[in-house]
């Protein structure tokens, strides 16, 4: 669903800038302007570029989105791509702290496993992550041993509250 909504997103906001520019002279697009002062440039180098702007409102538009609005165009098949790997990671950590029970037949013993091969997961989680994203790796990892085991902590206690 998310990714589906940046995509409305995105198409909504393309064509709001579009509805925006429609019958406006590119001289009064004071915002067009701005982004190029931004970067340096005089206004004897953005008169090309508005004049192109005027000629090609498409690319005019385009260039608002992405450069006002930093939105850049979405991916079509991440909705699928998104909901998929979703799925699998849910898969494989559920399997993670009930992998014990199947093999431990006294349920606290099952417990205290679960809890060490969960911990040690959400370790190798948070450093891998921490590679990935190019951060900190003790801060990295201590996130998401905490929150994660914040939260399988609430879920063992609604659990045993419910049972």
């Amino acid at each position: 669903m998310a990714a589906r909504n940046d995509v409305e997103y995105y198409y909504n906001k393309l064509e709001k800038e579009s509805n925006e520019i429609k019958g406006t002279p590119i001289e009064e697009m004071q915002e067009v302007v701005n982004i190029f002062i931004d970067y340096g440039l005089t206004s004897k180098e953005i008169d090309p570029v508005m004049e192109v702007f005027q000629n090609n409102p498409k690319q005019w538009v385009n260039f608002m989105v992405r450069n006002e609005l930093e939105l850049s165009k979405p991916y079509q098949g991440r909705a699928l791509d998104s909901g998929i790997t979703v799925a699998i990671s849910y898969l494989i950590s559920g399997f993670i702290p009930l992998f014990p029970y199947i093999f431990v037949k006294i349920p606290y013993n099952a417990l205290l496993i679960s809890i060490i091969v969960t911990f040690i997961a959400l370790v190798i989680f948070g450093y891998v992550k921490a590679k990935v994203v190019d951060s900190n790796v003790w801060k990295s990892i201590c996130n998401v041993v905490l929150i994660s085991g914040l939260a399988a902590g609430i879920a063992f206690i609604i659990g045993k509250l419910i049972a």
